[in-house]
């Protein structure tokens, strides 16, 4: 799938994506705590920026519930989200560029960079991911499902890339179109050929 210099124009859109991503985390996380019964407290949709200036996508608090789901929600969230648009975007003809560009940003780059994000953070500052480590009886679990499904991230992302139907599509396209232009040259040196030929011609 080939990238334009216009599509960066897309990085504007930055701050609305991060309030996407941050309704997101919240949405999980408010569904888990009612869930398994219990009670918001206070909540803040508007990323912010916690211990050690590291960035929070949303706030959330809560009394009562089941901790360790709650704060796996996002997460959760996060790997159900991107496998559902990378189905979408792997299986199915995006026709629309802005559609497509939309979809890979909301739907497959902002969960790694979320979940990659807040699993990096952890490991410097307490975060939601070393609160659920303390609340595991085993922490390589923790570590185990962040590193399997970030790796799994990158590599599907990549073969959506690569080889979607939308990629293999526009593959197609530019080899029809490269094979055309070479024929296009072909039938122009053929005909110069015969100008050349008919001019000596005429001369003799």
């Amino acid at each position: 799938m080939n990238f334009k210099k216009s599509d960066l124009s897309w990085l504007l859109g930055a701050p609305f994506y991060i309030l996407i991503n941050s309704l997101r985390y919240q949405l999980a996380a408010i569904l888990m705590v009612s869930l398994t019964g219990g009670t918001i407290l206070n909540k803040s949709f508007l990323p912010t920026f916690g211990n050690g200036g590291w960035l929070r996508f949303s706030t959330v608090r809560w009394q009562g519930g089941v901790d360790w789901l709650i704060l796996s929600a996002p997460y959760l969230a996060d790997l159900i989200f991107f496998v559902c648009i990378a189905a979408i975007t792997y299986n199915f003809r995006i026709k629309h560029r802005s559609v497509l560009i939309n979809l890979i940003i909301i739907g497959l780059l902002f969960p790694i960079l979320n979940s990659g994000y807040s699993y990096i953070c952890s490991a410097f500052v307490q975060t939601d991911i070393t609160r659920i480590i303390d609340l595991m009886p085993f922490e390589e679990v923790v570590h185990l499902y962040f590193v399997a499904t970030l790796g799994a991230y990158v590599l599907i992302f990549n073969a959506i890339l690569n080889n979607s139907v939308t990629a293999k599509e526009y593959r197609d396209t530019q080899k029809a179109e490269k094979r055309r232009m070479r024929e296009i040259k072909r039938n122009v040196r053929e005909s110069k050929r015969a100008m050349k030929q008919q001019n000596s011609e005429i001369v003799e």
